[in-house]
């Protein structure tokens, strides 16, 4: 799979949430057959908060102990989390250490404290894994995407690193977020700017694919997901395996929407992985892989021209700390009311109805909304006021003005 990298020690980490740490897993036991001893991470989701034992989520956390995810509504509630089990499920593999890489309190500083860890563990190589495809997808023209912001802030890590870095790209289109031909386009960029450095099929006599898929087998105990079994029936030729569906969920209190669609994943495309140059990618991908102070700044950023599906949407974020925060009810709590183009008109009209309500029953106490989205649903009530920031708008109750030209100064900072 890899050139001969003449290195004895790597970082491997899934560039996605999900079961991209996972995926990170099956990378590191191909480089561990070329000798290189490896670390695994994966990258925590923007929209929750997490807690290792005593302490509340830093940039960089040591997966071990009692570790929880919580979704940080003012109406606190637990949500499960597949990195925490990692761990214990991994036998195949000689893994030392586990960690959990934070996006939440922004790009320069994750970039710093990631060179100090390499420094301290001897790393002389840091490998990103991303399996399905949508670290390469461009702002304007992939617009299916799902759940980006977590591999674009990796692509822009991998990018600024100043030690060597390589991403590995595994069965793309397996997770949903791009169609063939949007691949087939990016793979024709890559390959004329140089990026690819070598490819690979992945096959069901691989070593390292039958203890992958004995690991997976407890890994969807906890967490079965979409990508990694679209990921198998590719490599092994399965039935169907050109097909699949997936379904994009929003939770609203509990009210839970939900769009389903099918996609299709090209023969061409099963079990092929592409080993990549990120800092050729990085070039190429400036709209995405940019610079960002923390989760808001990255959603307004990649919101204000188009309406593609984030993990920020229907989510929560806690105001202190410049919206870096990473406890729950520091601050003032903001609803990402922003459903994406995925969901059909009327259903993203009801959406933002239901979600206007949150504020009325305590869940947060500000709401942020695309313009057009509160125009189209004529949601207004007296006792509310709010404020337009180009083609956002933020909403809070009556006693909060003052909070909401914070927030709204922040929002107009960031599209600045």
């Amino acid at each position: 799979m890899f050139p001969d990298l003449g290195v004895g020690r790597a970082l491997v980490f899934g560039t996605g949430g999900g079961n991209d740490i996972v995926s990170a897993v099956l990378i590191a036991s191909y480089l561990q057959r070329q000798g290189v001893a490896t670390d695994i991470a994966g990258v925590l989701n923007p929209a929750k908060l997490h807690s290792y034992g005593k302490s509340h989520e830093r940039v960089i956390n040591r997966i071990e102990g009692d570790i929880r995810r919580i979704i940080p509504s003012k109406e606190v509630s637990q949500a499960s989390f597949i990195d925490a089990h990692l761990p214990a499920a991994v036998k195949h593999v000689e893994i030392s250490s586990y960690y959990n890489l934070s996006t939440r309190f922004g790009t320069e500083r994750l970039v710093e404290e990631v060179e100090n860890l390499a420094k301290a563990k001897g790393y002389e190589l840091i490998v990103g894994v991303d399996a399905g495809g949508d670290i390469l997808a461009r702002l304007g023209k992939d617009l299916t995407l799902i759940s980006p912001m977590m591999d674009f802030t990796s692509l822009y890590l991998l990018g600024n690193l100043s030690l060597p870095t390589m991403l590995v790209e595994i069965a793309p289109l397996s997770d949903g977020e791009l169609r063939p031909r949007n691949m087939d386009s990016i793979m024709e960029e890559l390959q004329a700017a140089g990026a690819i450095i070598s490819s690979y099929r992945l096959t069901p006599e691989d070593a390292e694919v039958k203890k992958f898929s004995r690991l997976y087998k407890e890994i969807a105990r906890i967490r079965k997901g979409n990508t990694i079994p679209n990921m198998l029936k590719g490599i092994y030729g399965k039935r169907g395996a050109n097909k699949a569906k997936y379904v994009v969920r929003g939770t609203i209190g509990e009210t839970q929407f939900k769009r389903p669609f099918d996609f299709r994943i090209p023969i061409r495309y099963h079990g092929k992985s592409f080993v990549i140059d990120p800092k050729k990618l990085y070039s190429l991908r400036q709209q995405t892989a940019f610079s960002h102070s923390n989760p808001l700044e990255q959603l307004i950023k990649l919101k204000k021209s188009y309406n593609i599906n984030t993990e920020m949407d229907l989510q929560y974020l806690w105001s202190n700390a410049d919206w870096t925060t990473p406890l729950a009810r520091d601050g003032k709590c903001l609803f990402v009311l922003t459903p994406s183009r995925l969901y059909p008109s009327e259903m993203r009209k009801k959406m933002v109805i239901e979600g206007y309500s949150i504020m009325k029953k305590h869940f947060c106490d500000m709401s942020l909304m695309l313009e057009r989205d509160y125009q189209a649903t004529k949601v207004k009530d007296p006792s509310y006021c709010s404020e337009r920031v180009n083609k956002f708008r933020v909403t809070a109750r009556g006693a909060m003005r003052i909070q909401l030209a914070k927030i709204a100064q922040d929002i107009s900072d960031y599209l600045s």
